[in-house]
């Protein structure tokens, strides 16, 4: 409302300049207009001037004292509207960002990060090319609308007749450029998230692409993209640029034939330079206007597909829902695995099927089986990431989905490959948290107990240590420990190690195991793991074949 109010009160200052030069400028031709008009004649009544060249002076004075007020009054409207814009786009990037990290875990199965990452670049991108043009159609169309009224007032056919010209020219400027920069808004959308796909593709897997001899590849791609997108923007700025020809070329002819109406009319010359001069500077404040609003008509419908692309993320992405309720999920006999089935969208047929499985509070179990067979599926199903096809999750009788994120607060989870903040070993381990929150005597505790902290404590800054980005500065066993720390952190009631042995030596593992014995009976374990030294010492061991079906705890 704020900015609209300032809309309208620019429009009116725009508006009572233009009625300044008018009188200014057919006074300077004809002064004696003053005794002729019944407009002057009542101003300078009332202004009362010691003569008509003092009127003059006056109406200089005003005109500019006018100006300066108005512009500074206009700097401050675009200032405004910049943050208005500016803010609008921050929070369509901050909804897109909110909702992707808010949504269900199997989304993110079927993403591409890079282009996720593209999509929310696209937000900010948005509001520079369509809500800031959006903004300045309407006020230019303000402008606009008000200064044909002021014409329409004063020669009221020859506006008329200028309207509809002027609409029918815009429309056949407009309407048949409309498809192909649509098409050009689609090629542009679709260049910025290949380069953005092959931009991370290539940083994230740098190791790789060195040892392949790769670089060149990624590097030929997103150069590929690149000079795709930019011969598209080239003709998008052509696009947007080429209305401003054929109008500015078409007002003026327009212009001309106005005088031409204006002296067949039989209209007298005094006259005729007034109704001149008012068009003329209506013609200089308005040429502009047409052609930016032809320009930014024309950069919306080259944005409309991300703003379709955002807003479909937006709000085609339904949030997790992790609390369906207010009872907190309480944890003090069992979880129970009640014929659960799962089955990845595009799958053939389900990877877990008809599975049953009791696991004591405080007890140890292991799943074991060959890659692929949904060990990992089945952690997953437990921590509520993915939700069973049928069957149901419960602990305690309850439902897990009833309150998944009561649910998970009782949870430690150490994953196959552990992501690490470009930030502090301390920020690491206490993932999550606020800096202020955090509790420097659980940190150490947890890296002891994950067999790491005489190495962290050797560091210069200890556990201020920074481990670059995804832990770039450590060995795959320094970040898998610091991960197990992580999950340790929270204080949890159920701890699941998903091959978290994996990257340790054999030595390294051996104390981990052997600080796990510690917290034997303490909570609930599940282990998943290929080495039988990993398992070896769990309370139950369950088998799944390479068909995924289950089979009952077993000796092996």
């Amino acid at each position: 409302m704020v900015l609209l109010a300032m809309m309208l009160v620019s429009t009116f200052l725009e508006l009572l300049g233009l009625g300044l030069v008018m009188p200014v400028v057919a006074l300077l031709a004809k002064p004696e207009l003053v005794e002729q008009n019944k407009y002057l004649k009542m101003v300078y009544d009332f202004v009362s001037p010691a003569s008509p060249q003092s009127f003059l002076v006056l109406l200089c004075v005003a005109l500019i004292v006018l100006y300066i007020v108005k512009n500074a009054f206009l700097a401050l409207q675009s200032y405004w509207q910049s943050v208005f814009i500016m803010r609008k786009g921050a929070e369509l990037a901050d909804g897109l960002f909110d909702g992707y990290v808010h949504a269900p875990y199997e989304f993110h199965l079927s993403s591409n990060a890079g282009e996720l990452m593209g999509k929310i670049a696209m937000a900010d991108v948005l509001s520079l090319n369509f809500l800031m043009p959006l903004m300045i159609i309407l006020t230019e169309s303000l402008v606009i609308v008000f200064v044909f009224a002021m014409l329409l007032f004063l020669s009221p056919w020859v506006t008329l007749g200028l309207v509809a010209v002027i609409s029918l020219l815009t429309a056949a400027v407009y309407f048949p450029l409309r498809g192909y920069n649509s098409k050009l808004g689609r090629a542009y959308r679709d260049e910025q998230l290949a380069m953005n796909k092959y931009a991370l593709q290539g940083l994230k897997a740098v190791k790789e692409s060195k040892i392949r001899c790769a670089e060149d590849f990624f590097s030929a791609e997103y150069a590929r993209h690149r000079d795709a997108n930019n011969i598209v923007s080239a003709k998008m700025t052509f696009m947007g640029n080429l209305p401003r020809f054929l109008v500015e070329g078409l007002l003026v002819s327009l212009g001309i034939g106005v005088l031409l109406v204006l002296v067949l009319s039989g209209m007298s010359t005094g006259s005729i330079v007034l109704t001149l001069s008012l068009f003329a500077a209506s013609a200089i404040r308005v040429m502009p206007s047409m052609t930016r609003i032809q320009y930014n008509l024309t950069r919306i419908k080259q944005f409309s597909h991300m703003l379709d692309t955002v807003f479909e993320d937006i709000s085609g992405i339904k949030p997790e829902i992790t609390s369906a309720g207010d009872s907190e999920i309480v944890f003090n006999r069992e979880i129970r695995l009640d014929s659960v089935a799962f089955q990845y969208s595009g799958a053939e047929k389900p990877i877990i099927e008809d599975f049953t499985l009791d696991i004591s509070k405080n007890s140890s179990v292991a799943f074991v089986g060959p890659t692929g067979c949904g060990k990992t599926t089945l952690a997953d199903l437990v921590t509520g990431l993915l939700k069973p096809t049928s069957g149901k999750v419960l602990v305690d009788g309850a439902d897990i989905a009833g309150n998944l994120r009561s649910w998970r607060r009782k949870i430690g989870y150490v994953p196959q490959f552990i992501f690490l903040l470009d930030d502090t070993v301390r920020a690491n381990v206490a993932f999550g948290v606020p800096e202020s929150e955090f509790d420097d005597a659980r940190v150490v505790e947890c890296l002891k107990l994950a067999q790491i902290y005489d190495f962290v404590s050797e560091l210069s800054n200890g556990i201020e240590h920074v481990v670059g980005e995804n832990g770039i500065q450590l060995s795959g066993g320094q970040r898998q420990r610091i991960g197990i720390a992580r999950a340790l952190y929270n204080d949890p009631e159920v701890l699941i190690l998903d091959e978290a042995t994996s990257a340790l030596d054999n030595e390294t593992e051996q104390a981990f195991i052997d600080a796990l014995r510690t917290l034997k009976g303490k909570l609930t374990m599940i282990m998943i793991a290929h080495r039988m030294t990993t398992v070896e010492n769990c309370d139950d061991v369950v088998r799944l074949d390479g068909a995924g079906l289950k089979r009952n705890p077993t000796d092996f």
